[in-house]
């Protein structure tokens, strides 16, 4: 057989070419030298010199791939022949019970957990579903306890007699009370979102002393009913605006890959599971209290079990939480650590209870107060070149600092742009200047309590004020980058700087300039 134009021959799917020299071969002896090429043995010893050579494809060459499916990696290997393993479990090859597990935990779980969260996330989760589910199983017995004690209550109340005074009424002052003091409570709502983790862990404090009054209504008084639930709706109220808006950054924080909305309806998912499973839980347990004690002791047992759970669990979620913001009871609690330690900055403080106990004290610094008392100041020219160089102007009045945050037009006093581990936006500017206007502050209310100052302030308190000034001036870093940055470094989370006062530098210029 003459080959006058063969070119390739296949044999098990294997491709590899003649040399065009050649063309007295059989195909059975072109075959034969696959692999063995020169062949000895073709006619002729036309083949002694050809050369069998495979030609490259893609499709031959051993290929691995690495695939998220949920929150795992799959790895898959593809060799030479096109056959395709794979050393783990993929849940699209497993069975009908394993593709079914895998649907539940995609409703439950983030896609790609180990990358589109936060690493405080799975902790915290899991601190917070403990949380929920002794928070159903305690909301058991309260609502058991309230839905006994309300028919005695009613039957009371219209014994008394008293005009007006009807059920209907009632219950509807005791509902509409608790709104209006939600509305009533936004200023405490933003005062908790400057100071998150405190504030959540008192408002969560407030609904569970709140469902051990609930179970208390049906061993107290009938009379007793309408006015303790009525203040206690008023308390938690206000407690959950303080709550709800203290954690509202939260779920922002964690959701790290702009998918807040998936994060949020699977962590909805979780909590109703966990709910579904406490409350039946209490529905069980308070059943089998009640076969050998009373209804009222069963009740409280269940509600205070569940209360106590509640405050244990939602502390350890909350100390396992990344959120720290810089605020004023930070910026003390760092820098009296500085003072004490040779200027060593400390992470957070773990002592929530301590935080929680502190919340009685209000800031008393405004890192942006009015400028028009500054500018009546009769030193105001003096303080004004002082500061040139710093974003913000501090006065004393009424023997207090006084922090007016300011931009001179045609100088540079403000601070430059970040750079990793802080944030990298203009932004921050502002953020970074409040910063550094209450660190001065701060270090001037030390000076104002010295001994120092009052000796100064007994000769001539201008001059005392003014020495306060400069000196608090000359302690404070002319760049606060390096000082954040360390905050970032032992913990704190400085891309949220929560202080009160006006963020919008005043600008000031000379009276020619073009602008008002």
């Amino acid at each position: 057989m003459r080959f006058e134009a063969l070119k390739r021959h296949k044999s098990a799917d294997k491709d590899f070419t003649f040399s065009p020299n050649f063309r007295n071969i059989s195909a059975t002896d072109a075959a034969s030298c696959y692999k063995t090429a020169p062949c000895a043995e073709a006619p002729g010893g036309y083949a002694k010199s050809m050369m069998i050579a495979q030609k490259p494809h893609p499709g031959n060459r051993p290929v691995l791939v690495k695939e998220f499916q949920g929150d795992k990696q799959i790895r898959f290997e593809r060799d030479k022949d096109g056959v395709v393993t794979s050393p783990d479990i993929s849940p699209d090859d497993a069975g009908w019970l394993a593709r079914s597990k895998t649907k539940i935990l995609n409703s439950l779980v983030p896609e790609n957990l180990s990358q589109s969260v936060s690493k405080d996330y799975v902790t915290t989760r899991k601190w917070q579903l403990a949380r929920d589910f002794l928070g159903a199983f305690a909301g058991t017995a309260s609502l058991a306890a309230v839905m006994t004690a309300v028919a005695p209550a009613n039957t009371a109340l219209a014994a008394l007699s008293i005009a007006g005074l009807t059920v209907a009424n009632v219950n509807w002052f005791k509902d509409r009370m608790g709104q209006v003091s939600s509305i009533a409570a936004t200023n405490i709502a933003r005062i908790a979102e400057k100071n998150p983790r405190p504030w959540m862990m008192a408002s969560d404090i407030i609904q569970n002393v709140g469902t051990v009054v609930d179970a208390a209504t049906c061993v107290l008084p009938p009379l007793v009913y309408f006015p303790l639930l009525t203040g206690m709706g008023i308390v938690r109220a206000v407690g959950g605006a303080a709550g709800g808006a203290a954690g509202a950054n939260v779920g922002p924080r964690q959701a790290i890959k702009g998918n807040l909305g998936e994060v949020s309806v699977k962590n909805g998912n979780q909590g109703t599971l966990a709910t579904f499973a406490g409350a039946t839980a209490g529905i069980a347990t308070l059943g089998a209290l009640g076969s050998f004690m009373s209804f009222g002791s069963a009740v409280m047992a269940v509600a205070g079990i569940g209360a106590v759970g509640c405050l244990v669990t939602y502390y350890k979620m909350l100390q396992a939480l990344d959120y720290n913001p810089v605020n004023e009871k930070g910026m003390r609690y760092v820098m009296d650590h500085m003072q004490a330690n040779n200027g060593e900055i400390p992470p957070p403080s773990r002592n929530l209870m301590g935080q929680v106990a502190g919340l009685v004290k209000r800031d008393t610094l405004v890192a942006g107060n009015k400028i028009k008392p500054l500018l009546e100041d009769k030193n105001f020219n003096a303080l004004r070149d002082t500061f040139k160089d710093r974003p913000y102007i501090m006065s004393i009045r009424e023997g207090k600092p006084y922090l007016v945050l300011k931009h001179e037009e045609g100088s540079h006093d403000q601070p430059q742009v970040g750079t990793k581990p802080l944030p990298e936006n203009s932004d921050f500017i502002t953020k970074m200047a409040q910063t550094q206007a209450v660190y001065q502050g701060i270090m001037a209310e030390r000076l104002l309590a010295s001994p120092d100052y009052a000796s100064k302030k007994a000769e001539d308190e201008e001059a005392a004020n003014r020495w306060v000034i400069d000196e608090s001036l000359k302690q404070t870093p002319a760049d606060i980058r390096p000082f954040l940055t360390q905050m970032q470094e032992a913990g704190w989370s400085v891309d949220t700087v929560r202080f009160w006062g006006e963020e919008r530098p005043a600008t000031l210029e000379n009276a020619s300039g073009s602008k008002s």
